[in-house]
């Protein structure tokens, strides 16, 4: 979690650390969407070359994780937010 937020969210440290947890994943939900978001145009021309040489698809189907949900492993998942809560206690917040 620490280097999503360093790396992908540009975050401060202090700015991450200061972060409760449903902030953090406000934030990612709108990474997430900005990813979507820069694949759109170049899925929406892929969708219309396929469409035109005689598939049925749509833009959703060349952008990764639309219609499906992504797959999670929820130990891990745990982990990572036991491991952030412990470090956010130890640093007082």
């Amino acid at each position: 979690m620490w280097s999503i937020g360093r790396y992908d969210l540009r975050l401060g440290a202090a700015e991450f650390w200061d972060m409760a947890p449903r902030e953090f994943g406000a934030l990612m939900a709108r990474h997430v969407e900005a990813i979507k978001m820069a694949f759109r145009p170049s899925a929406t021309l892929a969708a219309m070359y396929a469409n035109a040489h005689g598939s049925k698809v749509s833009a959703e189907d060349f952008i990764p994780g639309e219609g499906s949900e992504p797959a999670t492993c929820p130990e891990i998942e745990q982990a990572s937010w036991r491991a952030w809560a412990a470090e956010h206690n130890k640093r007082g917040g």
